[in-house]
């Protein structure tokens, strides 16, 4: 993912001193405001899918699927070089933050999804696990993780709550009701181990899901919560995407297009003539 370049015709809204490059990125201590992210394609960008480039992916949001194994995720950042003479120029860099990884079965790995750190300005390698909801929610939570002695991620604080950097509870019918009773949109809830809501999914005006951050973070928290987002997101993926194709796998075993005859498994039910439409 090469560097961008993007001349603009008047200077930027922040401060830029003349003669050299600024960059524009946020201190990694700072506490940045709430706000929303926005993903769509290979970007995650800050508002809706015009805003400020703010992640890069290598994996296109669209083609995810179950059998994919690794999706890296790159940190924007901006710089602002401007002279006497010339126009002010926007350029991107891109660093790499996280490697995403969803390891085979046979790996044996403690997660089935996690996020390996790659840069000083990620907190540490995250691993994804599912835990017990109500009924009809699905709940994760997002733990701090090490390597261990065989070459594996574990979680760094043993099995407790001290160890949880985020919990994700989904909703049981695409809705959380809101604070008067009634539907508030959200289809995800975030919150921190001790149960303070951090940000809330949401399908914005664009129809693209967002993430609606409601208190301030540090640079490194948002990072990782990019990244605990995507793993989220690519775990459900990949859940349909298996369900879909273990179906049709199976009607392709059973079912002869030529004929449109199902020999079955052993006869049984399943033999007779029916048409596809019969499913």
């Amino acid at each position: 993912m090469s560097d961008l370049a993007q001349s603009k015709h008047s200077p930027p809204s922040y401060n830029t001193s003349i003669g050299h490059t600024t960059p524009t990125s946020a201190p990694t201590e700072a506490l940045l405001p709430p706000g929303s992210l926005c993903i769509r394609g290979r970007f995650i960008r800050s508002g809706n899918a015009k805003g400020d480039l703010l992640y890069e992916l290598s994996h296109h949001l669209d083609s995810l699927k179950e059998t994919d194994r690794k999706v890296v995720l790159e940190k924007v950042e901006r710089s602002v070089s401007q002279s006497l003479v010339d126009e002010p120029v926007i350029k991107h860099r891109n660093r790499a933050l996280y490697e995403l990884k969803h390891p085979k079965p046979g790996e044996l790995c403690i997660f089935s999804y996690q996020a390996e750190a790659q840069s000083r300005h990620a907190p540490g390698c995250l691993g994804l696990r599912k835990t017990h909801g109500l009924i009809g929610r699905q709940r994760f939570e997002i733990v701090h993780a090490r390597w261990g002695s065989d070459g594996r991620l574990i979680m760094s604080e043993g099995d407790g709550k001290e160890g949880v950097l985020f919990q994700v509870a989904g909703a049981s019918s695409s809705t959380v009701k809101g604070a008067g009773g009634g539907s508030s949109g959200v289809l995800w809830q975030w919150e921190d181990a001790e149960g303070k809501v951090l940000a809330r999914e949401v399908i914005n005006e664009e129809e693209d899901l967002s993430l609606v951050v409601t208190t301030e973070m540090t640079l490194q928290m948002r990072n990782a919560l990019a990244a605990a987002w995507y793993l989220r997101i690519w775990y459900v993926r990949g859940e349909e995407t298996r369900e879909r194709d273990g179906f049709l796998a199976k009607v392709q075993r059973i079912f002869d297009p030529k004929s449109g005859v199902y020999s079955g498994i052993g006869g049984g039910r399943f033999g007779g003539r029916l048409s596809a439409s019969g499913l």
